[in-house]
């Protein structure tokens, strides 16, 4: 949140600067595994490293995960849902395609590749919510 100071910055930032650090070590991971043995599946990987940070976000939550009265009161309960099941359909399909990509793509292609949801995140808020960045 932009009006967010002390604790509360620094875990957010701590938890943006882990998951960039953490995205990076699994491309280069699945780059390796793939140039040793290209017999391994990394679907299943990716499978298992996004059930995984599901149990570490709802950990780091600590359990509220479903909407509260301040979603509730602002929108239909529906729009959480669908969110997050296109979002969790999104994410995953990203990780499988990128436990695919280095096999046939370099890492600062894919790493252009993932910018796109930098771009795009801002769009597709505004489509579903309505709401817009601040200025």
């Amino acid at each position: 949140h932009a009006g967010d100071s002390g604790p509360a910055l620094l875990r957010g930032t701590s938890i943006a600067a882990a998951t960039g650090v953490l995205i990076a070590c699994y491309i280069t991971t699945v780059r390796a595994a793939l140039r040793y043995s290209s017999e391994i599946s990394m679907t299943g990987a990716a499978a298992a490293g996004g059930f995984a940070a599901a149990v570490v976000a709802f950990f780091v939550r600590g359990g509220d995960v479903f909407p509260g009265t301040e979603w509730t009161s602002m929108r239909p309960v529906w729009q959480f849902y669908a969110a997050a099941v296109t979002d969790g359909a999104g994410v995953g399909a990203i990780f499988v395609a990128v436990s695919v990509a280095p096999e046939f793509l370099t890492g600062s292609e894919i790493g252009l590749a993932m910018l796109i949801e930098l771009v795009l995140g801002p769009f597709w808020v505004y489509l579903a919510f309505g709401d817009r960045p601040p200025s």
